[in-house]
C-alpha cells in the first residue's frame, strides 16, 4: 500500500509538472484513470509478483524434493508440466494484455463522461437532462463492465489449466 501510495504522490507531482503541450496531449479522464484504476493494478500486480516470487520457487524446490525423495519418477512430472504451464501462461497472457488495453480506453471514456458532469452539473439540471446523462453513464459503465468481463473470462482459465496439465502429466507418469 506504501509502495501505491509513493507512486500516486510522484504521478501527482509529475502532472503538475507538465508542459502544455503535455497537458494537451493527454486527457483529464486518462490522468484520472492513471492515478486511480492503473496504480491500484499495479499495486495488485506488485503484490502478486513479490507472492510469486518468493513463495512459488520455494515451493517448486520443496516440492521437487519431496518428490523426489517420495518416488524418482514422480519428479518426471515437474520437467513435462513446467514448460507446458509456461506456453499456456504466455498464449493467456498475449491474449489478454489488448482486452486489458480495451479495458482501459472505456475507463477512460467513462471519467471523462463523469468529470463532464460535474464540470457542467448546473447545465445539467438546468436543462432537466438528468435521465439522459444517466442513461450514457450507465452505457459507459456497462461498456467498462463489459471489457473488464471479456478480459478476465481469460485469465479465469490459469488455475483449470494449471490443474489439468498436472493431472494430465501424473497419468502420463503413474
Amino acid at each position: 500500500c506504501g509502495f501505491a501510495k509513493n507512486v500516486r504522490k510522484d504521478l501527482y507531482a509529475k502532472i503538475q509538472e507538465f508542459s502544455f503541450e503535455n497537458i494537451d496531449k493527454f486527457s483529464s479522464s486518462s490522468l484520472v484513470t492513471r492515478l486511480t484504476t492503473d496504480v491500484t493494478n499495479v499495486q495488485n500486480a506488485f503484490m502478486m509478483i513479490i507472492r510469486t516470487l518468493v513463495r512459488s520457487p520455494l515451493m517448486l524446490i520443496a516440492a521437487t524434493i519431496m518428490a523426489v525423495r517420495l518416488n524418482a519418477e514422480l519428479a518426471v512430472v515437474f520437467a513435462f508440466a513446467i514448460p507446458v504451464l509456461a506456453a499456456f501462461l504466455i498464449f493467456i497472457g498475449t491474449r489478454a494484455f489488448p482486452r486489458f488495453k480495451a479495458m482501459l480506453k472505456k475507463y477512460d471514456a467513462m471519467n471523462a463522461q463523469v468529470q463532464e458532469n460535474l464540470i457542467a452539473i448546473r447545465v445539467v439540471k438546468a436543462f432537466v437532462r438528468e435521465k439522459h446523462e444517466d442513461a450514457r453513464f450507465t452505457a459507459s459503465a456497462e461498456a467498462v463492465r463489459e471489457a473488464q468481463i471479456k478480459a478476465e473470462r481469460l485469465l479465469v482459465w490459469n488455475m483449470p489449466i494449471a490443474q489439468y496439465v498436472l493431472y494430465l502429466c501424473m497419468i502420463a507418469v503413474c
